[in-house]
């Protein structure tokens, strides 16, 4: 019986250290993940910015804009030039650029284009 034992010793430790390993390589490679996600973002975060300015030094109507890190676009508000005061605050989504995706959001005194 002892000898059936020491047979089964050797490859259970075995199994038990690479699922040792293998969950600090996963835990690791996770860390390694989310941390290239932070870096993404942060750049992408810094290019909406620029862009952001860019597009302000060529329009007169640029208000604000957003970074959305879930859909990964850069949304530009604009103030609406028609919008009148006492209009009403309709709001419509509208494909601007004939993509077949809608891209813009119009809401009364202001819109958003997503870049």
């Amino acid at each position: 019986m002892t000898e059936k034992n020491n047979k089964l010793i050797l490859p259970a430790t075995i199994l038990i250290a690479s699922l040792i390993l293998g969950g600090f390589y996963y835990a690791s490679q996770v860390s390694k993940q989310r941390q290239e996600n932070k870096e993404f973002v942060a750049q992408r975060r810094t290019e909406c910015y620029k862009f952001y300015n860019y597009i302000k030094s060529k329009y007169s109507n640029v208000y604000d804009y957003s970074y959305d890190e879930k859909k990964n676009v850069c949304a530009i508000v604009y103030e609406n030039p028609d919008w009148k005061e006492g209009d009403p605050l309709d709001g419509e989504f509208v494909d601007t650029d004939g993509d077949g995706l809608i891209d813009t959001y119009k809401e009364g005194k202001y819109f958003t284009k997503e870049y």
